[in-house]
């Protein structure tokens, strides 16, 4: 199982609007590459996201506009999973 805080950012990338399968790859090969977590890429600037990976305007804009409130119901998420995680 992954630590809560990198659960929360992959829940953070994959809710992300507009974000498909070609950039939600190009997150996964760039933090590999750069040996960065997903929760500190996460945190870069989205102009500086968008000059890294194709993710095109609308997920750019969310970041922008949402970055807080996604990171937010991820870590709910990611929560909630680990303590059902526990249960079983």
């Amino acid at each position: 199982m992954l630590d809560p805080v990198s659960l929360q950012a992959l829940i953070a990338w994959m809710s992300l609007p507009g974000a498909g399968e070609r950039a939600l790859g190009a997150v996964m090969d760039h933090t590999r590459e750069a040996r960065l977590p997903l929760a500190a890429l996460w945190r870069l600037p989205p102009a500086d996201l968008a000059r890294l990976l194709p993710l095109g305007g609308h997920p750019v804009a969310a970041l922008e506009e949402r970055r807080e409130a996604l990171w937010d119901a991820a870590g709910a998420l990611a929560a909630e999973l680990a303590a059902g995680a526990s249960r079983a």
